[in-house]
This record gives structure tokens, sequence and C-alpha cells, in this order.
């Protein structure tokens, strides 16, 4: 998992959900200094995973931060339209799938 935010915060709401438990690797924005869409975060989540990117999928709402930062080093992204508006007009960003819940990677 990697998140931006505060680090307390971000490890309350990881903790109160129980989703350490889905993760072998917890990167947050705060403890590391730096965060997405930054190339580092992402390198860093596969090396620390021992992953290529054609073997790393991320998935998130922020079409720029969860599909075109990965994208560009060669991992698949899959974007999380939740009002189902489908991809803005304005971009040129194609995620690999888009889902309208976390529930359809089940």
């Amino acid at each position: 998992m990697i998140t931006n935010g505060d680090g307390a915060g971000q490890r309350r709401k990881i903790e109160r959900f129980g989703l350490e438990r889905y993760f072998d690797y917890i990167l947050i924005e705060s403890e590391l200094g730096f965060g997405k869409p930054e190339p580092t975060v992402y390198e860093g989540a596969m090396v620390a995973l021992d992953s290529t990117p054609e073997e790393t999928w991320c998935v998130g709402d922020n079409i720029e931060w969860e599909v075109a930062g990965p994208q560009r080093l060669g991992i698949h992204a899959v974007w999380v339209d939740r009002s189902g508006a489908g991809v803005p007009a304005d971009t040129d960003i194609v995620p690999d799938r888009i889902i309208r819940s976390l529930a359809e990677l089940l």
C-alpha cells in the first residue's frame, strides 16, 4: 500500500479498517518524506516487494497519481471511477482497467 498523508492519521485508518493484513508493504508519504506521484515511491515499493513493473499493478482513484505516474514506469494501472463519469475529457490518460469499487478486484 502506498498512501499520501500524515503518518499518524494514515496508520490510525489502516488499523481501524484492519488493512495491514492485506499488504506486505505499507508506505506512507510523511514517514518517507515524499509520496505519489514521485517515481521513487513506486520504485521503492517494487524493490521492497521484489517486483518488476510488468508484475506490478497500482489501484487508485487519482488518475494522475495512481494511473499516469505508475504507467510512466511500466506499471499497470487500475483507476477507481466511483462516480462512473468516465475518464475526464481533458486528459489523454488511459487506465489499463477502470472499476467502480474495490470489490471488483476480488
